[in-house]
Order: structure tokens, then C-alpha cells, then sequence
């Protein structure tokens, strides 16, 4: 996201955090995606001294209910990991 020096990249990836994030982040990209059966997320969280880190989850079932309907818990344990690396 810096390298180049354009914002339209990280305006694009920021514009929806894909979930409420906790403070101590300087900025959270956000890119997610779904089919029947398939829920992913990433995350690309920076903190104020510039150190990244970086969340992938990904469900699978070949139950299509079974990922929409656990997709909040999935989801919640992004959002755990963005609450304990903010401290």
C-alpha cells in the first residue's frame, strides 16, 4: 500500500474495515469474499509505528447454511486478534 505512493489502493481497502475495529490502529484494510459454502476475510492492520499485521480466515462446508450462519464467529475471532494486538 506504500510503496508506489498512491492512496487510491488503500482508500479502496479502507473504506470498509469489515468489521468494527478496535483502537490502536493507524489504518485496517479490508478485503472479503463469499460463494455458496465459502466465506473468506483479510486484513491488513498498521499500527502507529508503521509494524503490520496481517489476518486470513477462510470457511469452507458443503453445507451452504452452516458457513453463512457461522460467519459472525468467524469474523469474531478477527476481530479478537485485532483487540489483542492493539494492547
Amino acid at each position: 500500500l506504500h510503496e508506489n505512493g498512491s492512496t487510491e489502493v488503500r482508500d479502496i481497502l479502507t473504506a470498509n474495515p469489515g468489521l468494527i475495529v478496535p483502537g490502536g490502529w493507524t489504518s485496517v484494510a479490508f478485503k472479503g469474499g463469499s460463494e455458496p459454502g465459502v466465506l473468506a476475510g483479510s486484513w491488513l492492520a498498521e499500527r502507529p509505528d508503521g509494524s503490520t499485521v496481517t489476518i486470513v480466515v477462510l470457511a469452507s462446508s458443503d453445507e451452504q447454511n452452516e458457513v453463512e450462519t457461522n460467519a459472525g464467529e468467524l469474523f469474531g475471532l478477527a476481530h479478537d486478534v485485532l483487540v489483542l494486538e492493539a494492547e
